[in-house]
């Protein structure tokens, strides 16, 4: 168990930082 919890973590974290990083993007795409 404690070797799966750091690896759904990762891609939870990694899932939202994309989302993330889409949100900026269009930011700077509406902003240029």
């Amino acid at each position: 168990g404690k070797i799966l919890i750091p690896k759904v973590k990762d891609k939870l974290h990694l899932s939202v930082m994309s989302e993330v990083n889409r949100q900026v993007m269009r930011l700077q795409t509406e902003m240029a």
